[in-house]
């Protein structure tokens, strides 16, 4: 396997979440299962594998769903002051991560995958942070659906994009991946 193969993973990783997120704006609560679902799926695509398709979706959709909620109850229970979405992204991302690793039965998937959520949703929220900072204060006028769409966009498609690399590393190491 190639480097071409894993830049296929990180592509497909990207466009699963980046759709998924842009189409969960709206209700950023139940989306977090929708971004799930798609990109598990898109990740299983990229395996050429439709049974782990099925089965990526599925963990996604639970594992992202209950991840990034997590994630939203501790950053109003914490209340950090700036970098929400980063904490936010980091446990969903970790969350989610784990149990996409479900579909392959491994420890050494489960840690990869979970650390690469946490890295790719936490930089993706992080990034997102920096990006709205000048744009978005405190009873703004004028912050419509599409600022937050492009924001989730951003983080689904960093996070997305760090998972694809993650599983393409995995699937071009070893038999383990399939």
């Amino acid at each position: 396997m190639r480097a071409t193969s894993v830049v296929r993973f990180v592509i497909f990783g990207a466009v699963g979440f980046g759709v998924g997120s842009a189409m969960a704006a709206n209700d950023p609560l139940l989306g977090y299962f929708v971004t799930g679902a798609l990109g598990g799926a898109a990740l299983g695509a990229a395996l050429q594998n439709w049974t782990k398709a099925i089965i990526l979706a599925l963990t996604g959709l639970v594992g992202f769903g209950i991840g990034f909620n997590v994630g939203f109850v501790l950053i109003y229970v914490l209340e950090p002051p700036h970098f929400m979405l980063l904490v936010e992204g980091v446990v969903g991302g970790a969350v989610g991560g784990a149990a996409l690793s479900l579909a392959f039965r491994d420890w050494r998937t489960t840690a990869a995958l979970a650390l690469g959520g946490a890295v790719g949703f936490g930089i993706g929220g992080g990034v997102v942070d920096l990006l709205k900072q000048p744009f978005v204060s405190p009873g703004a006028q004028g912050v419509t659906f599409w600022w937050a769409s492009g924001f989730m966009v951003i983080q689904g498609a960093i996070g997305g994009a760090s998972l694809g690399a993650a599983l393409g590393y995995l699937k071009q190491r070893g038999p383990r991946v399939r």
